[in-house]
């Protein structure tokens, strides 16, 4: 028998369609962890020795003898989908009175609530590639006085600052990630006004794909995310998710759960997810019930184990 009969809310497929499809620009979370599926909510992810991608071995092949046999020491792990959802209650009276004009209620209450489940998708994603334990000390740098991007000072050089940080990175970098106050200071930042311009001229503003082919990457990922830290019902304070910081990290587009190099990916098990009933016992006609499920993972994966394919300055970018 189909899951859905023995359901009392069963799976609303054309709402499951809104969710899935649903987009806000100003959230980067699946630009710094693409989604890939995962066919169970416990999966194994693998990591490999760094020795092994750069030790090449005697590859001369005698005239009666075999190739050198290699053998690569993949080490598998552990990773385990979250269920992460919301509901929302919309008086049956709000449906049927609902203007023929507007959206439908059921409609608006799947959208916001995928909204605020994928604000806690950047918490998330923010949380953990913003992890100064996440990366060893070479790997990570603060920025504090005259050398900071907002400071107005001959030692303030956020070019050399990237592309001595890009240098030192086994594996090249694909996209710099900048919170929102960072980028306003260095998209206005006369080193890199002069080198776009070419000129002397310090006054003006980047665009990020400028400064992304300034760095030969393939792109500038912006968080402009804000967020309420306090409790609901608390006056509201709203702050930066993304904060400070800057990261340089490696996104393959062809990256899943065992390869190749990349920052890291979300696992994905189902997909967004929306559920509809209606229940009696709410109101005084009813209501209908929408419960929006996200079950997934934000993995970082260090393809090689001993050595993180990024590099990230710790809220020192700007004052």
């Amino acid at each position: 028998m189909p899951e859905n009969i023995l359901s009392t809310y069963p799976v609303d497929f054309e709402r499951t369609a809104i969710a899935a499809a649903y987009r806000n620009p100003l959230y980067i979370a699946g630009e710094v962890f693409p989604r890939v599926g995962v066919g169970r909510k416990e999966y194994r992810y693998t990591e490999y020795p760094i020795a092994e991608s750069f030790t090449v071995p005697d590859t001369r092949i005698g005239r009666r003898s075999a190739p050198t046999m290699v053998h690569f020491s993949a080490v598998e792990k552990p990773g385990a989908c979250e269920d992460y959802g919301l509901e929302d209650a919309i008086p049956d009276d709000d449906v049927r009175n609902a203007p023929s004009s507007a959206a439908n209620p059921i409609d608006r209450s799947t959208m916001l609530l995928t909204d605020l489940l994928m604000i806690g998708r950047e918490q998330r994603a923010a949380a953990l590639a913003l992890d100064k334990g996440k990366y060893p000390a070479s790997n990570k740098v603060t920025l504090a006085g005259n050398h900071q991007w907002s400071v107005d000072h001959a030692d303030s050089d956020p070019i050399e600052d990237i592309l001595g940080a890009m240098e030192g990175m086994v594996v090249p970098p694909t996209h710099l990630l900048l919170g929102s106050v960072v980028w306003q200071k260095l998209r206005t930042h006369k080193v890199i006004l002069k080198a776009l311009n070419r000129t002397d001229g310090d006054r003006g503003i980047a665009r990020r794909q400028d400064v992304a082919e300034l760095f030969e990457l393939q792109g500038l990922v912006v968080g402009q995310t804000w967020v309420n830290s306090k409790p609901r019902g608390q006056a509201a304070v709203l702050a930066r998710v993304w904060g400070k910081s800057a990261l340089l990290f490696r996104r393959d587009p062809n990256a899943d759960v065992t390869g190749p190099p990349t920052l890291g990916v979300t696992a994905e098990y189902r997909g967004r997810e929306v559920r509809t009933g209606f229940d009696e016992s709410l109101g005084a006609r009813g209501a209908h019930r929408v419960r929006v499920v996200d079950t997934c993972e934000e993995r970082m994966i260090r393809r090689w184990r001993g050595i993180c394919s990024t590099r990230r300055w710790r809220d020192g970018c700007v004052v």
